[in-house]
């Protein structure tokens, strides 16, 4: 299976300081990363957005971790556009949080080596276009 047929769900808690939680999945796709999301009450649980998406191309990326903890991992991504984060309602400081169920820990460790080697893609084709134009 290609990682770009690969979803990834993600849970985030504090959106709009803890009043609500993110729930969504991950995809990887040739140019961009796509957030498909829904946002709930963190009091019943039974207000829900409708679904919407989040989306965001390699070359606004600085980087993408992924850390393990004993029962749930993260994968943080950061952002170099906070246009892009004005979108998503739990992020802060150029940086969005994603928590992924430990039992998708392989998933989300090839996302992270795949979306980091995007990103150094884009970043070489960039410096090769502005070498050439400097010529």
């Amino acid at each position: 299976m290609y990682l770009s047929e690969r979803q990834l769900p993600f849970t985030t808690e504090k959106a709009y300081q803890g009043f609500a939680a993110v729930e969504g999945i991950l995809k990887v796709e040739q140019e961009r990363l796509v957030l498909e999301y829904q946002v709930k009450d963190n009091f019943i649980g039974l207000l829900k957005s409708g679904t919407k998406n989040l989306v965001i191309p390699y070359h606004q990326l600085s980087k993408v971790i992924y850390s393990r903890g004993l029962f749930r991992s993260q994968l943080q991504l950061l952002i170099n556009s906070m246009h892009i984060l004005g979108e998503f309602p739990a992020s802060k400081n150029g940086l969005i949080i994603l928590k992924i169920k430990r039992s998708f820990k392989e998933i989300a460790e090839d996302m992270e080596a795949y979306i980091n080697l995007r990103i150094a893609e884009e970043r070489l084709a960039r410096a090769e276009r502005d070498a050439e134009e400097g010529r």
